[in-house]
């Protein structure tokens, strides 16, 4: 294996690219913040993060949102922020976050 191939079969492994095959044609990866097997009768793992600070929980269509399987380049993938204080590239707060990383003092709200 040359040296060019090997990086570029690693750079695909990071990608999610597959390599190609005779009879194919490469794809990518696609990703969902939520796998389809969290249980129903357990806490969602992302809350909305408004604004001014507050969150609440979501509803059955943003759920399903972060279900969606999305190229990790696409830019309609759910923004999800890093941390609680993360600002969008507008300077907004607003986001969804993982529910482990909202403060202990932020109660979310029903959706």
């Amino acid at each position: 294996m040359t040296k060019h191939s090997f990086l570029s079969s690693v750079l695909d492994a990071i990608l999610g690219r597959r390599l190609p095959n005779a009879d194919s044609t490469p794809q990518r990866r696609l990703y969902a913040e939520v796998d389809e097997d969290v249980p129903a009768d357990a806490p969602f793992p992302y809350v909305w993060v408004d604004d001014d600070g507050s969150a609440r929980e979501l509803n059955a269509d943003e759920r399903k949102y972060l279900r969606t399987p999305f190229d990790p380049r696409d830019g309609a993938r759910p923004y999800v922020k890093s941390n609680y204080r993360a600002r969008t590239p507008d300077g907004r707060l607003r986001g969804y976050l993982r529910r482990n990383q909202l403060p202990w003092r932020v109660r979310p709200r029903s959706a």
